[in-house]
Formats: C-alpha cells, sequence, structure tokens
C-alpha cells in the first residue's frame, strides 16, 4: 500500500511540474506611454465618439503615460488579459488638428459660441481592459501574437480656458501586436472608444500605446 502512495505521488509531482507556467494564472505590473489624437465632445448624458459628427467636433494630439497592473493566462495558442489601469494624457491644443463648435448651454436661449481655438487639456483615465491573446508563434519562453479585446473606463477631463473639463464613462475597442520573452511582455495598442455617458466638455482619446510588462 506504501508503495502504490509513492507512485502515485510521483506520478503526480511529474505531471505538476511539467505544467507550462504560462497555462496559470500570473500577474504582473508595468508601464506604458504612448500618443494620439483627441476628440473634444460637449456631452450632456449620451456622449457618443466625436469622429461620428466629425465637423462639428475638435480634434487635436495628445501625449499619455500610465502604470498597468493584472493578470494573464493561455491555453495552448490563445490567451487571456485582464488590465487595470490609469493613465495621464496631455493634449497641448484640442483643435489642432481640426478646430470644432460648441455651445456654452444646452438650455439657454442665447448660446454663446464658445472659442475653444488653442485651448489646452488635460485626461486622467482609469478603466479596465480584457484582452484576448493569439498567438502566432509559440515556444517555451517566447510568445508572438496579437491582441484584441474590449475596454471600461471612467475619464476625467480638465483645461484651459475652464470651459473645458468634464467627466466620460466609456466603452471601446483593442487591438495590437505583443512579444513576451521570459518574464518580460513588450506591446504596441491602438485603442478606439466607441461610445460613452457625461457631462461637460470631455474628451475622448484614441492613443497608441507602447507597453511593457513584468510577469511574476
Amino acid at each position: 500500500m506504501k508503495r502504490l502512495l509513492l507512485i502515485a505521488v510521483l506520478i503526480l509531482s511529474n505531471v505538476w511540474g511539467a505544467e507550462d507556467k504560462d497555462s496559470r494564472w500570473r500577474g504582473f505590473f508595468g508601464i506604458e506611454a504612448g500618443a494620439g489624437v483627441y476628440g473634444a465632445y460637449n456631452a450632456f448624458l449620451l456622449a457618443p465618439h466625436p469622429i461620428f459628427a466629425l465637423k462639428k467636433n475638435s480634434f487635436g494630439l495628445g501625449y499619455s503615460a500610465g502604470i498597468v497592473g493584472g493578470w494573464q493566462k493561455h491555453y495552448e495558442k490563445v490567451g487571456l488579459r485582464h488590465t487595470l489601469g490609469f493613465s495621464f494624457s496631455y493634449i497641448p491644443n484640442i483643435s489642432s488638428i481640426l478646430e470644432g463648435s460648441y455651445s456654452s448651454c444646452y438650455f439657454c436661449k442665447k448660446r454663446e459660441k464658445l472659442d475653444l481655438k488653442e485651448a489646452k487639456a488635460q485626461l486622467y483615465d482609469a478603466y479596465y481592459a480584457i484582452d484576448g491573446l493569439f498567438d502566432f508563434a509559440r515556444n517555451e519562453d517566447f510568445h508572438m501574437g496579437m491582441i484584441l479585446g474590449a475596454k471600461i473606463g471612467l475619464t476625467g477631463t480638465t483645461g484651459q480656458p475652464s470651459d473645458v473639463g468634464g467627466f466620460l464613462a466609456q466603452f471601446g475597442i483593442r487591438t495590437g501586436l505583443y512579444t513576451q520573452v521570459g518574464n518580460s511582455v513588450f506591446d504596441l495598442t491602438l485603442s478606439f472608444p466607441l461610445f460613452g455617458g457625461g457631462i461637460g466638455i470631455v474628451l475622448y482619446d484614441t492613443p497608441i500605446t507602447l507597453g511593457y510588462k513584468y510577469l511574476f
């Protein structure tokens, strides 16, 4: 009986020892930085992406930096990643690409036009993303593949002049490429918000970010 138990323990220990560490949930922490196009929208409750009303809204170039954390797991050539992140963006001129027209009040009889030419803005974004990881190539310590997922976030916008500002809850999609070498993950990701809800003159970020994550 003791010999049978010993054999069973040895078999199970070999199975567990041979398990690919990437097939278990692994946590990570990392940083990201990027640049992209930021669109302004005068939101009152429902707020679609400004690109759907291109001629009415302002668009400008901006820059972002952030921190991320989360956990991921691989199944054969497909993986799943959960990400919690926070980023800060600076937009030196929200009308550097295209200048839009905004009203100062939704319910006023006489709506004054806001002049946002050369207006500056800052964007604060706290978000959760779920991504599928689809490997093109893989071996024991190496993965290379595509990212495809979705993102929900809560953003706050501040700016100069003070007419720029507000809050927005948004939903969007993400895609990109990633490479994992050992415990290090490098990825290039494009995020595109589709719609949201909020109030104020808010910004939608559409950045391309370069990120690094360390798995532990």
